[in-house]
């Protein structure tokens, strides 16, 4: 049943939300040009929106999916039961939209591009992309100057973002389980964000779309098979929280040779090819640090610099032999080495000593007594 019974567009305002579901509902909508509500419009039909052309603005948010939402959560997935039966091949018929708070398109699986949205200028709210598995690029939307954040996830042959349009970057980056996605393209401008997440990207193999990055909240690198270093992130001096973490090829951190300070966490788990902590030397504060999963990594070289730590972590660390680079951390430091099968224990007992922390206990398992010079 249509939501828009009755229906008024007084002036070419509609107040109020508005549920299109078929072509005769976008026909009642075709002399408006603006909502001052929401706009969610069902594809399991419709193949374009042809009728829309009046429409410029719409005050809350659009939602382009193959079935109303059946949860107030618009980050929710899409009812699986319709996630293969979207119609809507393409966005035509938005052609004049400029302005709207949040955009949403989910479930769209024919849709191939978004030139359809060429005039769309700002998008107050936030930019969400998810489970469009025809959709290669984002490159039609090539009027946008403003989006507040920016979610994509889980669209299979998404390869690349945004052109180079924006002038007001988002403050929250979120592209997860886009397994062909090769370049955050569009983002080069981005210098704070609140939050940078990258997870199970596995064609991932640079960053450098992000380089102009000098502070993040928290950042997240998780699951990017194909990323051997972090160059691309130069700029970058402070963040909160860093996590690195199952990179299978990653081989360095170049890339963080400006890092100074992370606030909290700085984890490095699950890297079974880093070789080096080299590309940090500037770092000096990191008041969680966790290394931890390596197979390859001798020592702790390349650390020399950071002092300031509270809780040192290093688990199951195969190759390490050594603490060789952290000599510069301060007294009070709490200590958790576990299951470094070739770290002497004599090791860890210095490093105790000199920071006047109680030793871990031999049975951890790490490596034997050893002998340290």
């Amino acid at each position: 049943m249509s939501a828009l019974e009755p229906f008024t567009c007084a002036g070419g305002v509609h107040d109020g939300d508005v549920l299109l579901q078929s072509r005769a509902d976008i026909e009642r909508l075709r002399d408006c040009t603006r909502i001052n509500g929401n706009l969610t419009i069902t594809t399991l039909t419709l193949e374009d929106l042809r009728g829309l052309e009046s429409l410029t603005s719409i005050d809350k948010d659009l939602l382009i999916a193959p079935a109303p939402q059946t949860t107030s959560d618009p980050a929710a997935r899409i009812d699986p039961r319709y996630s293969t039966k979207s119609a809507l091949l393409r966005l035509a018929g938005l052609d004049n939209l400029e302005r709207v708070h949040s955009l949403n398109l989910q479930g769209l699986t024919q849709l191939t591009d978004v030139t359809g949205l060429a005039r769309l200028r700002a998008i107050r709210g936030i930019l969400r992309v998810r489970q469009c598995d025809s959709l290669r690029d984002l490159l039609g939307l090539r009027s946008l100057g403003a989006v507040a954040e920016l979610t994509v996830e889980n669209n299979a042959r998404l390869q690349t973002l945004l052109g180079q349009t924006l002038t007001t970057f988002p403050s929250a980056i979120w592209l997860f389980d886009n397994p062909s996605l090769e370049h955050p393209t569009g983002l080069v401008g981005a210098q704070r964000v609140e939050r940078l997440s990258l997870k199970a990207l596995p064609a991932l193999t640079q960053l450098t779309d992000l380089h102009g990055l000098t502070t993040a909240l928290v950042a997240t690198i998780d699951n990017c098979g194909s990323l051997k270093d972090l160059s691309g992130l130069e700029q970058l001096t402070t963040v909160s929280v860093f996590t690195l973490r199952d990179c299978a090829k990653l081989e360095s951190l170049n890339g963080l040779t400006n890092l100074s300070k992370v606030d909290d966490g700085f984890y490095l788990n699950d890297l079974p090819a880093l070789q080096s902590l080299r590309g940090v030397d500037n770092l000096q504060r990191a008041s969680r640090l966790d290394v931890s999963g390596t197979a390859a990594l001798p020592s702790l070289e390349g650390l020399e610099n950071v002092w300031d730590v509270s809780t040192l972590t290093l688990i199951a660390n195969q190759a390490l032999t050594s603490l060789r680079g952290i000599e510069a951390v301060k007294g009070g430091a709490q200590l958790r080495i576990e299951r470094n099968s070739q770290l002497p224990q004599c090791e860890i007992r210095r490093l105790a000593t000199r920071l006047r922390v109680p030793e871990p206990e031999p049975s951890n398992g790490n490596g034997p007594e050893g002998t340290c010079e």
